[in-house]
């Protein structure tokens, strides 16, 4: 619109698809990820799943002429991983463990792995978790592990399980922290043994989303670390589509069990 000053028609762009109010408490004082009357692009909003889409100007951020726009796209999921770092203390020198091969999971893998020891449990993708520099452990072998290896523990995994907070609470160290990224559904009671937590004196941290740190728009960092060549997206995004073939991308991730999916893009075919 007339009013856009920042940016200009023909510049390559990527954008954060949280939209905060700006005007309640959270927000005031940056923590955007609780806003109270928070909008979501491809949540509360149409998403991008289409040839055009609407984003508030302040959240359009210009790429370099160096970075795709398929690396461009990632940055969301990179700046999950960010925060949740960041709500570990920015750890150096641990012992961590991540449950989850996906998107999230590869991702922290590589904000963990620059300066700590990183295994993670998956199903799908162990070699895609070893070329990012990480020891791969097969979920079927995760109880055979002994107790207490582990200064922190990321769950990327969530939906309708127990399992993996009930493991990490097992493998964590005394003092340890778990921090909660994956996406549990909403009204799920999960059970797991309290007694130990409390035992323990871990802790245990939810990871929502991102916000700000140190001042700083962790969107911002994520897309820096990307730009830098920090981040490995080639790892992350298995399968580029045209947008015609959105429902081969949607059977894809449907069946990545056999399709070896982790993050499909789709992009206009006259993009270049």
């Amino acid at each position: 619109g007339s009013k856009v000053e920042n940016t200009t028609l023909g510049e390559r762009v990527t954008a954060s698809s949280l939209i905060p109010c700006g005007s309640c408490l959270p927000c005031k004082e940056n923590h955007y990820q609780w806003c109270e009357n928070i909008e979501s692009i491809g949540r509360t909003l149409s998403g991008a799943f289409s040839e055009q889409v609407l984003v508030p100007a302040k959240n359009v951020r210009r790429i370099s002429n160096d970075t795709t726009y398929e690396q461009a796209a990632l940055t969301d999921v990179v700046a999950v991983a960010v925060h949740n770092y960041h709500l570990a203390g920015s750890p150096r020198g641990k012992e961590i463990l991540i449950f989850g091969d996906g998107a999230v999971g590869l991702s922290c893998l590589q904000e963990y792995g620059q300066a700590n020891n990183v295994d993670i449990v998956g199903k799908h993708h162990k070699h895609k978790v070893e070329q990012l520099g990480g020891r791969y452990i097969d979920a079927s072998v995760i109880r055979t592990l002994p107790d207490n290896l582990y200064d922190v523990i990321v769950e990327t995994v969530g939906r309708e399980q127990n399992e993996t907070l009930s493991e990490s609470i097992r493998l964590i160290r005394p003092r340890g922290q778990i921090v909660v990224a994956g996406v549990y559904m909403s009204g799920y009671k999960g059970q797991f043994l309290f007694r130990d937590l409390f035992y323990k004196e871990a802790s245990l941290q939810g990871s929502n989303s991102y916000s700000f740190w140190d001042g700083r728009n962790e969107f911002d960092i994520a897309l820096e670390l990307i730009e830098s060549g920090r981040f490995n997206t080639s790892e992350i995004i298995t399968h580029v589509l045209p947008l015609t073939q959105f429902l081969e991308g949607v059977r894809l991730m449907n069946e990545k069990d056999k399709s070896g999916a982790v993050k499909v893009i789709y992009r206009l075919c006259e993009l270049k």
